[in-house]
């Protein structure tokens, strides 16, 4: 966890010796903070940023949400997410996802779903991971009819599910007592040609002490 530091001290070298730092060079130091879970210090380089008068880009809030992420720092995450909009930076895939990731860990299902439209209006192609995150912040909120509808809409506009997806829907609809829909979406799995895990049969298991 020390790669932080010398990050830091890198960037004050730069300094004193008046060697011109970029955005990139910036977004390096953060990203360096990443494995550690350092947000406190990848933000602390974030906001040095402004004070080096250097444009906050893409790249940069992408790494620093997913400092925060790592860190548990989902309103932080949700913060600089929504920055990004106010600063009219672009927001690709990578930072919607790491929106609708920071909305499921802290159980806001509804807000998962906004974000979730919102890839609609700005065109960002929306991913596996995409449906995953939301399907999981609705599973989390005991949403299991939004839930359904997700993984329903993933066939539609031709994503692949994965093992991640249907345990997802499975424990959605075990959790709202839907017992007979996640056993068939358990039986499905195998038509889908998706791997079953532990999680898997846990779920399909307690919807059949349910039943």
């Amino acid at each position: 966890g020390g790669q932080w530091v010398q990050a830091l001290q890198l960037l004050r070298e730069m300094e004193d010796g008046r060697v011109e730092r970029e955005t990139v060079t910036y977004s390096a130091a953060i990203s360096s903070c990443e494995q550690g879970g350092l947000w406190v210090q990848a933000l602390q380089i974030f906001s040095e940023m402004m004070s080096a008068r250097l444009q906050r880009d893409t790249i940069s809030y992408s790494v620093s949400m997913s400092v925060c992420l790592n860190g548990e720092q989902c309103v932080r995450a949700l913060q600089l997410f929504r920055e990004m909009a106010d600063c009219r930076v672009e927001r690709d895939i990578f930072t919607y996802n790491a929106a609708l990731s920071a909305c499921g860990k802290s159980e806001q299902w509804f807000q998962a779903l906004q974000v979730f439209r919102e890839m609609v209006d700005v065109n960002v192609a929306r991913d596996i991971m995409s449906y995953n995150t939301t399907i999981s912040a609705c599973e989390k909120g005991w949403q299991w009819v939004h839930a359904l509808q997700l993984f329903h809409k993933m066939a539609v506009d031709g994503v692949g599910r994965d093992t991640i997806t249907y345990n997802a829907v499975v424990l959605a609809c075990q959790r709202g007592n839907q017992w007979v829909q996640a056993l068939l979406l358990f039986r499905e799995t195998a038509g889908d040609h998706v791997e079953r895990d532990t999680d898997t049969y846990h779920a399909a298991l307690n919807a059949c002490e349910q039943g």
